[in-house]
């Protein structure tokens, strides 16, 4: 008799089974803080995209580690009080339809037994804090399942309310990724990435639901089903030069038709992030826009792979400015070190990858920097496509390569600035808002904008001036082109 394969839900604590409202309240009293004015301030570190303990940086209380064995004296651990009201009756309702419960967060050693004092029971049950690992690193979850026995990751789900510190790493771990949306979190980040087996409001939903999480997913799907028919874009890093939030890689775009995929340039810490969305080894190629290091620095780690990582040296197509094998060689000091990525130089025109087609034209920024336009190599010209702005300081360059019915990805490092000299070398977001309007795209999408120049207000300006839907290119975002 084959014996049944384990199931496990696993499961994260902060908002997920402990609602946190006593905690950051407790913080505010203690910093003499109004709660509504800390709170504020805590939803404001999450939507720029930084890490919670950033909070005390904004109230300026850079003493707030000073103060924590008073916190956690007044706190006095979880109490069942703090338990959400769907905790305890979820895990048993999911204990009874068979799976196995694990709880494995970032918390402290103490939170263990705590826990367990207040009704909460598991087959397994650790902290980071004794692990010595922490989300969102690969190692937590590869721990994590070793606590399960090592069972294959695809029978485990994996419940939590942060995007970045769950749901992503946990999808890259092969787990079933459930994003919960409760808490500040869930509040402030609305856009499930596809990278999401299953999106609830809550754990009564998840009992309900997790039938759900089983079902194949479009990667799994069988040659000439599902997934042959898709033309879609998945942004795997938008991020400018620098950035401070957590998990936002550099400019990294993915696009796929059918089994055919490619990238539109390869940023710093591009190629850690697209292993959430596809083995490196199977994409067509890489179309790099210009050459500075934001755009294609992540070439090396590519290279690197290629080599190093696989069962024998392999090899990509790359297709970049003239001077980008140079650039990487000098770097590097080995002359030809991309050599393992075979391709031509960029030149105004037209390149044909398998089942996309490439339209490439100059743009006003650096020294040979290219705009895209990227459509299905069966489709007419005229069909929709995706524009990429790559970046740029002259929005009619971009104009140029615009038909209607496009998805316009436009750079918007200015943001919400009015005025910026062209020698800048980028766009405001009320320009690219222009450039999608006078183009007749369906959709913008604002990508590579500065921390300090409001991502979020950006939107707000660009759908002042563009009538269709405006989005943020936030990592996992998957649109549908057409």
């Amino acid at each position: 008799m084959t014996e049944l394969r384990a199931r496990w839900v696993c499961l994260d604590v902060g908002e997920t089974l402990i609602d946190e409202t006593r905690l950051w309240s407790l913080w505010a009293d203690v910093l003499g803080i109004p709660r509504l004015t800390f709170m504020s301030a805590f939803g404001a570190v999450i939507a720029r995209g930084g890490e919670h303990r950033g909070v005390f940086e904004l109230v300026a209380r850079p003493d707030w580690q000073d103060l924590m064995p008073r916190v956690q004296a007044e706190y006095g651990g979880f109490q069942l009080t703090d338990l959400y009201p769907d905790a305890l009756r979820s895990l048993e309702a999911l204990r009874e339809a068979g799976y196995r419960i694990a709880i494995v967060a970032n918390q402290p050693i103490v939170r263990t037994a705590e826990l367990r004092a207040i009704g909460v029971t598991a087959d397994v049950v650790a902290m980071s804090d004794e692990l010595g690992v922490w989300k969102p690193d690969a190692a937590f979850f590869a721990t994590a399942l070793a606590l399960m026995d090592e069972p294959d990751p695809s029978d485990v789900i994996y419940v939590g309310d942060r995007i970045d510190n769950d749901v992503l790493p946990a999808a890259a771990a092969g787990m079933r990724a459930v994003w919960l949306r409760r808490g500040p979190w869930g509040v402030i980040e609305r856009t499930a990435p596809p990278q999401a087996a299953l999106v609830i409001d809550s754990l009564d939903e998840l009992v309900k639901r997790i039938a759900e999480c089983w079902t194949p997913r479009v990667a799994e799907a069988a040659p000439g089903t599902e997934k042959s028919s898709t033309f879609r874009l998945t942004i795997v890093g938008g991020a400018p030069a620098y950035a401070l939030r957590p998990g936002h890689a550099a400019s990294c775009y993915l696009v796929e038709s059918g089994d055919v995929g490619i990238l539109l340039d390869m940023g710093q810490g591009a190629f850690a992030a697209l292993g959430a969305y596809r083995e490196p080894l199977t994409l067509r190629a890489v179309v790099v826009s210009h050459l500075h290091p934001d755009h294609m620095i992540d070439l090396v780690a590519l290279r690197h792979y290629l080599r190093y990582g696989l069962d024998r040296p392999r090899s990509v197509t790359l297709h970049g400015p003239a001077q980008l094998r140079v650039r990487i060689g000098a770097l590097m000091g080995e002359a030809g070190f991309l050599d393992d990525l075979p391709g031509h130089d960029l030149k105004p025109g037209t390149i044909e990858l398998g089942a996309l087609r490439v339209e490439a034209r100059p743009v006003t920024h650096a020294l040979n920097s290219f705009g895209f336009r990227v459509t299905r190599a069966e489709a007419p010209e005229e069909a929709p496509g995706l524009v990429y702005s790559g970046d740029c300081g002259r929005p009619e360059d971009i104009l140029a390569l615009v038909r209607p019915g496009d998805t316009l990805l436009c750079e918007a490092s200015w943001g919400t600035s009015e005025t910026v000299a062209e020698e800048a070398a980028h766009l405001t977001a009320r320009q690219a808002a222009e450039v999608a309007r006078d183009g007749r795209a369906a959709r913008l999408i604002l990508t590579h904008i500065l921390d300090a120049h409001d991502p979020e207000d950006s939107a707000v300006l660009a759908r002042t001036v563009f009538a269709g839907p405006v989005e943020l290119a936030a990592p996992g975002l998957a649109v549908d082109l057409g």
